[in-house]
């Protein structure tokens, strides 16, 4: 049998040389400062941050809401590939879209398989309506300026659908957390950037509706169409006339 014992140490302070005292306040600014003006100091910096931000991606990549053991119902996704040329937008739909969102990166290559860096599930919706493919993702609209940050929409296309209108989500491409709400009359079926003032969004709902969003005035539309006068179907496209 082996023999065991239990030990446990107090850290108060560590990392410091023995003729730094480090309960005097000016004496640590001053080794601080001598240590800052070594040339090795940037190098050493900027390694440990190239280790850190690894394991950042590592993170949002991770998916905790997968079932990997279980026998489910598999979770379809919308993955969006930037393209070669500048980093535009391609989207492609693998199965049925059950509300979550994957952005891959380029692969120019076979030598270089495509990851996985953030996944985007609505917010309004839990894992279970997910799963089940309550409201699907209807729409995709990326930032006009730079292209990091994706408005989504939702949207249950399903005839007389009783549930209650689905909201609209700005997602940054860094984090895998929204930005910003978007709750229109009703589901919206597509969403469009406005290509000269970026913080315009127009949109087109499932009752046929046209509404239009300013981000700088809140999450409710500045301006719609009149039932009168719109669509008798859900608009599925709309696009900005130069």
């Amino acid at each position: 049998s082996a023999a065991t014992t239990d030990q446990g140490m107090q850290h108060l302070e560590g990392g410091w040389p023995k003729d730094v005292d480090v309960n005097d306040v000016e004496h640590r600014l001053r080794y601080r400062r001598k240590v800052e003006k070594d040339e090795e100091y940037t190098k050493v910096v900027m390694s440990l941050a190239e280790t850190a931000i690894h394991a950042l991606k590592q993170n949002n990549a991770l998916d905790i809401y997968e079932d990997y053991f279980g026998t489910g119902h598999s979770i379809g996704a919308v993955n969006t590939r930037t393209g070669t040329s500048g980093g535009g937008g391609l989207v492609s739909a693998d199965g049925p879209v059950g509300g979550a969102i994957s952005r891959e990166s380029s692969a120019p290559s076979r030598s270089r398989p495509l990851r996985v860096l953030n996944t985007y599930r609505n917010p309004s919706m839990t894992p279970d309506e997910i799963s089940e493919n309550v409201t699907p993702v209807s729409s995709l609209a990326w930032f006009p300026d730079n292209r990091r940050r994706l408005c989504i929409s939702y949207a249950n296309l399903s005839y007389q659908y009783p549930g209650p209108p689905a909201d609209a989500w700005i997602m940054d491409l860094d984090v895998p957390t929204p930005v910003m709400r978007l709750s229109g009359y009703a589901s919206l079926a597509t969403v469009k950037y406005n290509p000269k003032d970026p913080n315009g969004i127009a949109a087109g709902d499932v009752n046929g509706l046209i509404q239009y969003f300013d981000v700088r005035k809140g999450s409710v539309p500045v301006d719609s169409t009149h039932f009168a006068r719109s669509h008798r179907d859900p608009v599925f496209s709309l696009a900005f006339l130069a």
